[in-house]
Parts: structure tokens; C-alpha cells; sequence
């Protein structure tokens, strides 16, 4: 099983090393920052949207997407 870090940073070099020339999804702009695919580009091979492949790559957050009570129900 791998940790949230590794799959992250196996996704972000496999992204590095594909080009849009390699995909069947259309590039946009040809203009680049850095090599690679966008991370749209690979969502939407994957027919995912952007947002979830971000989480995946990112890995977890260090805090909860809502706040918990610090009381019961009664308070």
C-alpha cells in the first residue's frame, strides 16, 4: 500500500514525463510553464474531474473539511 506522499509524487513524475502530444485530449494554449501535462489535461483523460485528480495527487489535508463541537448534543 502506498502513502498519500509517494502516490503523489509518482503521479506528479508521471505527469512531467508525458507531453500533450502523447494524449488524445486537446492542449489549449500551446504556451508552457513547465513540461508536461496540465493537470486538466490528465483529469480529463481520465475522465475525472480536475478537483478530485488534485486531491488524489495532493494527498490528504492536515485538517477536517468541517468543524467538530467540542460538546455533546446537550452542550
Amino acid at each position: 500500500m502506498t502513502t498519500p506522499v509517494v502516490r503523489g509524487s509518482y503521479l506528479r513524475f508521471l505527469r512531467s514525463r508525458l507531453g500533450p502530444e502523447d494524449t488524445s485530449v486537446s492542449s489549449g494554449p500551446s504556451r508552457r510553464r513547465v513540461r508536461g501535462l496540465r493537470r486538466e489535461e490528465v483529469a480529463t483523460a481520465a475522465g475525472i474531474s480536475v478537483s478530485y485528480y488534485t486531491r488524489i495527487e495532493q494527498g490528504p489535508t492536515s485538517r477536517p473539511a468541517f468543524s467538530t463541537p467540542s460538546h455533546g448534543p446537550c452542550g
